[in-house]
C-alpha cells in the first residue's frame, strides 16, 4: 500500500478584473497630472502674477520670464514623475502586479528603433502641416508652441528631450500598458494606453499624432521586450522634432502642402513602413507576456 500522498498544488490566483487593471493604468496618469499642476502652481503662477503686476499692458505669454518658468516646471515635474514612476514600476514587477515583456533580439535593434522614431516624426508633422496649409488654418500643434524659441537651450534639452520622454514612457508604456496587459489582449491594451497618451496632450491636433505615436511606442515596447527601446524612440522623436525646424530651407517647404507631401511625407512614411517591417521581422512574432519580473530595462 502506498502511504505517500503528494502535496496538493495550490490553485492559481484568479486573474485581476478588467476594472482593477484600468484603474491601475489610470493611477500614474492622475499622478502625472498632479505633479504638473503642483509645479505650475508653484513656479509658473507666481511668474505670471509678477509680469502682470509690473506691466499690465504686456501679454504674459510673450515674456521670456514666462517661457523660462514653463520650461522649468516641465523639467521639475518630469523629474518627480521619473522618481515616483520608477519606484512604482520596480515595486509592481517584484510583486508581479504588472505584465512585463521578455527581451528579444540584440540590444533591441536600437538603430532601427531610432530610424522608426525619426521617420515617424517627420511623417506625422509633415502630414499635419500639409493638412493645415490646405485648410488655411494655423492651429497650434503643441502646448509648447511659441515657447521653444525663447527657452534656455539646456533646460529645453533636459525637459523636452530627456525628462519628459522617460517620465511618459514609465507612465504609459511601463505602468499603464503593463497593468492593462494583465486583463486585455495586447492590441486592446495598446489602444487604451495610446488614447490616454493622446488625451494628456490637450491640443486637438497633437492628440491625433500623439495617439498614433503612442500606438507605435507600445508596439516597440511589446516587440523588443525592452522598456529602454521605447524610451530611446521617444527621445529621438522629440529631439528630431526640434531639429526639424533647423533644417535649411524647411520653412518654404512647410508652406507648400503639395511639395511637403511629396518631398517629406511620402519618403518618411516609406522609411517608417520599412523600419516597422524590419523590426517586426527581426524580433519574431507571438505574445510575449511574462508574469514574473524582468531586468530588461
Amino acid at each position: 500500500m502506498d502511504w505517500y500522498t503528494p502535496p496538493e498544488t495550490p490553485p492559481p490566483p484568479p486573474p485581476p478584473s478588467k476594472a482593477r487593471c484600468v484603474m491601475g493604468a489610470l493611477l500614474p496618469l492622475a499622478l502625472h497630472f498632479l505633479f504638473q499642476f503642483i509645479m505650475t502652481a508653484f513656479i509658473v503662477a507666481p511668474v505670471i502674477f509678477d509680469i502682470l503686476s509690473e506691466n499690465a499692458d504686456i501679454f504674459f505669454m510673450d515674456s521670456p520670464l514666462y517661457t523660462r518658468a514653463v520650461m522649468d516646471a516641465t523639467l521639475y515635474s518630469g523629474l518627480v514623475s521619473i522618481a515616483v514612476f520608477y519606484f512604482m514600476y520596480r515595486h509592481r514587477l517584484r510583486k508581479s502586479l504588472i505584465a512585463s515583456e521578455r527581451a528579444r533580439g540584440p540590444a533591441a535593434l536600437l538603430l532601427t528603433v531610432s530610424l522608426i522614431a525619426i521617420a515617424g516624426n517627420f511623417a506625422f508633422v509633415s502630414l499635419i502641416t500639409a493638412v493645415q496649409d490646405l485648410m488655411g488654418t494655423e492651429l497650434p500643434t503643441s502646448s509648447l508652441d511659441g515657447l521653444l524659441e525663447g527657452a534656455d537651450p539646456l533646460v529645453l534639452l533636459l525637459s523636452v528631450c530627456v525628462a519628459a520622454p522617460i517620465a511618459e514612457e514609465l507612465c504609459f508604456r511601463a505602468l499603464a500598458l503593463g497593468n492593462l496587459r494583465r486583463a486585455f489582449p495586447f492590441w486592446t491594451a495598446n489602444l487604451i494606453q495610446a488614447a490616454l497618451f493622446g488625451v494628456i496632450h490637450i491640443i486637438p491636433l497633437q492628440i491625433g499624432y500623439a495617439f498614433l505615436f503612442g500606438l507605435l511606442l507600445g508596439w516597440i515596447f511589446h516587440r523588443t521586450g525592452r522598456f529602454g527601446a521605447a524610451v530611446l524612440a521617444h527621445i529621438v522623436f522629440n529631439t528630431s522634432n526640434i531639429l526639424l525646424g533647423l533644417i535649411p530651407g524647411i520653412e518654404p517647404l512647410m508652406n507648400d502642402p503639395f511639395r511637403l507631401l511629396l518631398l517629406l511625407f511620402l519618403p518618411s512614411a516609406a522609411v517608417l513602413f520599412l523600419g516597422i517591417r524590419l523590426l517586426g521581422a527581426s524580433t519574431g512574432g507571438g505574445e510575449t507576456t511574462a508574469q514574473n519580473g524582468t531586468k530588461n530595462l
